[in-house]
């Protein structure tokens, strides 16, 4: 009895889910190759993501990659509107992949001030205002 009663709504939940999941597909399928393409690049990239550890707050994303890179980089994407990404509001995002094995000392300082950029809200309002390159890396190498 508290077996069925703990899994039937377990159950449940993963049919619906189930049965949504094949609902979107079939309409996106309807919509022909290239949305169907879409989706799955769209996949794909959103398993990339999840891949990521991250961070979030004040309309932020700060992503890293946890795996070492053999070539460093980072990329800072400014939205024209804000997305929801894991409950938040996102506007700004950093994508920080490093080698921290190789570069270790400036991988740091880059991550430091990645993130104390978007736990500063006076740095995000700053950078709204005039949304220059400039002003981005002034804000970030502000103390």
């Amino acid at each position: 009895g508290r077996i069925l009663r703990l899994g039937t709504p377990v159950a449940l939940q993963d049919g619906l889910v189930s049965i949504s999941f094949l609902v979107i597909l079939s309409i996106v399928n309807s919509l022909g190759l290239v949305a169907s393409a879409g989706v799955g690049v769209a996949e794909k990239l959103c398993g990339r993501i999840y891949d990521l550890g991250n961070e979030t707050g004040n309309g932020t994303a700060c992503l890293h990659s946890r795996v070492d890179a053999p070539q460093p980089f980072v990329a800072f994407i400014c939205l024209k509107h804000e997305v929801l990404w894991e409950k938040t509001n996102v506007k700004y995002i950093f994508l920080l992949n490093m080698n921290r094995e190789k570069d270790k000392e400036i991988v740091t300082q880059i991550y430091e001030m990645a993130a104390a950029w978007c736990e500063d809200k006076s740095k995000i309002q700053k950078f709204e205002r005039s949304r220059s390159y400039e002003t981005l890396l002034e804000t970030l190498k502000e103390g």
